[in-house]
C-alpha cells in the first residue's frame, strides 16, 4: 500500500474517533439535565445564576412599643396600640386599689428632668395620661434602675411597667404609747382619712389642755436614696405639726425628727412592709421628762 493510501486512511480513523467522542460527551451531560430540558441546552451560553432573596428589615415602627421613651428623655412616646394598652391595664382598676406606676431608667443616662432619677420622671408623665382614668391620689409613681444592659443601643427604651396594689386597711393606728399615721408613697401629704382627721382634733384639744408636748418622728421605706428620705420622712413630721398648729397647739409644744429609711417595722421586700414604714409616730411628752 502506498504512503498516500496509508495517509488517507489514518485520517478517516481519526475523523471518526472525533466525533464518537463528541457525540458520547453531549449524550453524557443531557443525561444529567432535568427530563424534557436537553433541547434547550447551549453549550455556549453560562448557565444562569440563580437570585438571591433578601429579607426586608424591620422598621423602626415595627418594633415600637405602646408607650416608650428616647434614651435621657423623660417624654413619653404614644404609638399605636396605647389605648388598647390602657385598656387592657385599666380592666384591674377597682374601687379603691392603687396603681403603681414604676418609670426605669439606665445608669448612664443623663437625668435631663428636675426629679431625682429620670424614672420618676417617666413615671410622673405617665401619670399624666391617665389622670383622665385615675384620681391622682389613686396613683403613686416609683423610680427604678432599668434591668436592661447600660449598652443597650435601640433608639427608643421600654422604661415604663404598671402595677396595681391593694389599699392600705389602716391609715391610723393607737397604742398606749405612740399613734401612727400612715402616707403614701413618695408624699408629704397624709392619707385622706376621716380616722385622721378625728385622731388629730382629739390630739389638738388635749396637748392645749394639758400643755403637755408632743413629738413626731417621720419615717420612709427603703425606696429611693437614703438622703432624699431623711429629707422627706422630716416633711412628713414637719406636716403634722403644721395641721396641729393650725388647730391651736403652740408651735413650742412640737419636737419634730426624722429617721428616713433607718427605722422599719416591717420589712421592705414587699409592698404591704413598705406601706407600714412610710409613717409618723406621735408621742406625747409627759412633764418633766
Amino acid at each position: 500500500m502506498s504512503d498516500l493510501a496509508k495517509g488517507l486512511i489514518g485520517m478517516l480513523i481519526w475523523g471518526l474517533l472525533t466525533i464518537g467522542s463528541y457525540s458520547f460527551s453531549k449524550a453524557h451531560l443531557c443525561a444529567s439535565l432535568p427530563l424534557g430540558k436537553h433541547h434547550h441546552l447551549d453549550l455556549a451560553k453560562p448557565m444562569p445564576t440563580p437570585p438571591i432573596t433578601t429579607l426586608p428589615e424591620a422598621s423602626e415602627a415595627d418594633i415600637r412599643l405602646p408607650v416608650d421613651f428616647r434614651k435621657s428623655d423623660a417624654t413619653p412616646f404614644t404609638n399605636e396600640g396605647f389605648p388598647d394598652y390602657l385598656s387592657t391595664i385599666l380592666k384591674n382598676k377597682t374601687t379603691d386599689n392603687i396603681l403603681e406606676i414604676t418609670g426605669y431608667y439606665l445608669k448612664n443616662e443623663k437625668n435631663t428632668s428636675t426629679y431625682v432619677n429620670l424614672g420618676l420622671a417617666r413615671a410622673n408623665e405617665v401619670k399624666q395620661l391617665l389622670l383622665e382614668d385615675m384620681p391622682a391620689e389613686r396613683i403613686r409613681v416609683v423610680g427604678a434602675v432599668s434591668p436592661h444592659p447600660e449598652d443597650l443601643t435601640a433608639d427608643f427604651l421600654d422604661a415604663v411597667d404598671f402595677n396595681w396594689l391593694d389599699k392600705p386597711k389602716s391609715t391610723v393606728e393607737v397604742f398606749a404609747d405612740r399613734t401612727i399615721i400612715r402616707f403614701p408613697f413618695n408624699s408629704v401629704q397624709k392619707i385622706t382619712d376621716p380616722l385622721i382627721d378625728n385622731y388629730l382634733n382629739e390630739l389638738a384639744k388635749k396637748i392645749i389642755a394639758t400643755k403637755e408636748q408632743v413629738s413626731l418622728t417621720g419615717h420612709t421605706d427603703n425606696v429611693g436614696e437614703p438622703e432624699i428620705n431623711v429629707q422627706l420622712a422630716l416633711r412628713r413630721a414637719k406636716m403634722i405639726r403644721d395641721l396641729l398648729i393650725k388647730k391651736g397647739v403652740n408651735r413650742n409644744q412640737i419636737k419634730t425628727y426624722s429617721k428616713g429609711e433607718n427605722a422599719p417595722i416591717a420589712e421592705n421586700e414587699t409592698e404591704l412592709g413598705r406601706q407600714k414604714n412610710r409613717r409618723v409616730v406621735v408621742r406625747l411628752i409627759k412633764k418633766g421628762r
